[in-house]
């Protein structure tokens, strides 16, 4: 489940892009997923159909870091000011349901 807290959903407008990702210790994520504000709150299955290279799999996996993040620049590269927030080290075989706040700010 992935929502933002109130005070930053008062600093943006509903058609900005989130990034949704899962790593593992490389730069490419193994899961991916782009949203807007306005579809939160929701709910996100992040697995090999949501692969971004299809050699790399989040299946593969043993544990991996999920970020989301508003991108304000609409990169999906992290920039200053952006909001954000990280689960590290998620076990990925588990199938357990991982609530997520978007409640800090990229420095």
């Amino acid at each position: 489940n992935l929502d933002i807290s109130p005070a930053l959903r008062a600093k943006v407008n509903a058609q900005e892009r989130i990034f949704v990702f899962a790593k593992a210790g490389m730069p490419m994520p193994l899961a991916a997923e782009r949203l807007q504000v306005k579809d939160l709150p929701v709910t996100i299955v992040l697995d090999d159909s949501k692969a971004a290279m299809p050699t790399a799999k989040i299946s593969s996996a043993e544990f991996v870091d999920i970020t989301a993040r508003v991108a304000l620049s609409g990169s999906p590269r992290a920039t200053k000011g952006d909001f954000y927030v990280t689960a590290k080290q998620v076990p990925v075989h588990k199938g357990k349901e991982l609530t997520l706040v978007i409640d800090q700010i990229v420095e």
